[in-house]
């Protein structure tokens, strides 16, 4: 079942490369949010969050595309 808020995601993991997370992705069971569509983000906020599952773990995925660089 989804969790109703991002509070209730209890592990992050955090990439700075799109290289690092596809892989990471294939570990997931099941998709809660893709690109923050249901949990939303802050405005000016440029990371992309993954939503997921892990067997029962609630977990958020977070590219940081800017990371070690500026891109604005």
């Amino acid at each position: 079942m989804r969790p109703s808020s991002r509070d209730e995601l209890a592990i992050a993991i955090i990439c700075a490369l799109t290289l690092d997370a596809d892989p990471i992705e294939a570990l997931f069971d099941e998709t809660y949010d893709r690109l923050s569509k249901f949990y939303k983000k802050q405005s000016g906020d440029d990371n992309a969050y993954y939503n997921r599952r892990i067997g029962k773990h609630n977990v958020v995925l977070c590219l940081m595309p800017c990371i070690g660089k500026c891109c604005k």
